[in-house]
């Protein structure tokens, strides 16, 4: 005879059933633990062995104090508006715990049976308005996709490992589990965009299409130009390089600029406006300056002959684009620039992005059954306390101590084998006040339009700071010893030979 099957579910973790029992929202609910050290997992492990009941200290939840500085005049430390996570870089580690057990009085563990491929994990999710958010996909195609209903998986989503612990009651052993919360992954869960039902696809951005235009043609043409020239007037490498920059522009024209593609042909009718501007300058240049056929021409010639270039075999092509006009390059970005801006349009507005603030998550245990089917569907738990993320640049958050070791080997040999790995990352703020700033604007820095980068990266090796050290001491020695030597006269004897 077999047993009646009972239900599963997820409660809090069991040492902290005393104090939540009377409270059926708690009770059902995951708590988030914190640790302040990088032992966290050795920490947590002596407390649920010596003393579970230690575990409610560690429980997060409302605001907590800020860590930011006082305001002049602020005699208390401010607290933040709600529960917010630090991130490891911060000093801070958080666990999501809860306890999986059956329905039955005393509420005894339910046992994982990972032979039948049954596990144990939890999600996060991301709270819009009313909406819960699922993480769909990987990598750099993650969203965030409306969840259907608030108590199953939805398709695709991304499910973190939970792990099990056990602890130590007084008659038995209980089980419960624990997984690590992202909150370093703070950046990536921010930047994935949320999926709204009926918006159309991202457009084409022109200045992509320019970029990759200007990378495969234009400088391509560039630095055929630039190149010292040879002994020989032409040499087959220029001219098998200028077969595949006329068929990458041939394959542009034909995939975003059909019109003009079209129009290249004998008898075919111009376009107007920019476009037709840039069939006019392929039209009328010619491959090689004065001479050669023109752009239209060899476009057509390499789109027909596109088999025999790719499969790297002599065609009729024989022009070499290293004898192209100067002034071809630039009149050809500026003629694509205009007829991708005709056809495409402006570039569209960025979407507005929810500040990292009010940007919510909250988190849910799942406890899963794949071989079940529908009779035995996924376990979720209630949903967690709704907290914050704190980027890693967050006034509230603590400053955790950063130590900096130098070399144990100062000699010359010991300072050569560490690697120049020096990196320093600006943002657009922060260049913007160290170009303004008074105390750089003298002969040795000032702001120019090529500062414009986001991050800024430099290296010193280390053999040359110590041995700039090195010399302003010696330099010191020797005029603290040496320095009367220019008021003696030295005299030698000037011998002779007889």
């Amino acid at each position: 005879m077999n047993a009646l099957p009972h239900p599963v579910q997820w409660v809090t973790a069991a040492p902290l059933w005393p104090t939540a029992q009377h409270d059926r929202d708690v009770m059902q609910r995951p708590v988030i633990l914190r640790f302040t050290t990088d032992q966290f997992m050795e920490e947590l492990i002596a407390e649920l062995a010596a003393s579970p009941e230690a575990l409610g200290a560690r429980s997060v939840t409302g605001s907590k104090p800020s860590y930011r500085e006082r305001a002049p005049g602020e005699d208390s430390p401010a607290t933040t508006e709600h529960l917010k996570l630090y991130q490891p870089a911060h000093g801070h580690f958080y666990l999501v715990a809860s306890s999986l057990v059956c329905r039955l009085p005393g509420l005894p563990d339910h046992a994982i049976d990972r032979a039948h491929d049954e596990r144990a994990g939890f999600v996060i999710r991301r709270v819009d308005g009313s909406r819960e958010l699922a993480l769909i996909g990987k990598g750099a195609a993650r969203t965030w996709r409306a969840v259907a209903r608030l108590d199953a998986l939805a398709s695709g989503e991304d499910l973190l490992p939970m792990f099990p612990l056990g602890l130590g009651e007084p008659g038995r052993r209980r089980r419960l589990f624990a997984g690590v919360v992202p909150v370093a992954r703070q950046d990536e869960l921010q930047a994935a965009p949320i999926e709204r039902p009926g918006a159309a696809a991202p457009a084409k951005s022109t200045d992509d299409l320019l970029e990759d235009i200007d990378a495969r043609v234009v400088h391509a043409i560039e630095l055929l130009q630039n190149i010292d020239p040879p002994a020989s007037p032409e040499t087959d490498a220029e001219v098998k390089t200028s077969r595949f920059i006329l068929l990458d522009l041939a394959d542009f024209l034909h995939r975003e600029l059909n019109a003009v593609f079209l129009a290249l042909a004998p008898g075919a009718a111009r376009p107007a406006g920019a476009q037709g501007a840039l069939v006019d300058l392929l039209v009328a240049g010619r491959v090689q300056n004065t001479t050669g056929p023109t752009f239209a021409a060899a476009l057509g010639t390499a789109w027909q002959e596109a088999a025999t270039i790719v499969a790297g075999h002599d065609g009729s092509l024989t022009s070499n684009l290293r004898h192209a006009a100067p002034a071809l390059p630039g009149e050809l970005r500026a003629a694509l620039a205009g007829a991708l801006r005709e056809v495409i349009g402006p570039e569209p507005a960025p979407p507005a992005s929810t500040p990292v603030a009010s940007t919510f998550y909250l988190l849910r245990c799942v406890y899963r059954r794949q071989h079940c089917g529908p009779l035995k569907p996924d376990v979720l738990s209630t949903a967690s306390e709704r907290f914050t993320l704190a980027a890693f640049f967050d006034p509230d958050a603590p400053a955790r101590p950063i130590r900096i070791s130098l070399p144990i080997d100062p000699s010359i040999a010991g300072l050569r084998k560490f690697r120049k790995n020096v990196t320093v990352a600006l943002s657009t703020a922060m260049k913007q006040k160290l170009t303004s700033a008074s105390a750089l604007k003298d002969s040795k820095l000032v702001a120019s339009p090529e500062f414009d980068c986001a991050g800024l990266s430099f290296s010193i090796p280390t053999i040359t700071i110590c041995a700039t050290i090195l010399l302003f001491i010696m330099l010191g020695l020797l005029n603290l010893i040496f320095w009367w030597l220019p008021f003696v006269k030295i005299c030698l004897p000037k011998l002779k030979l007889e």
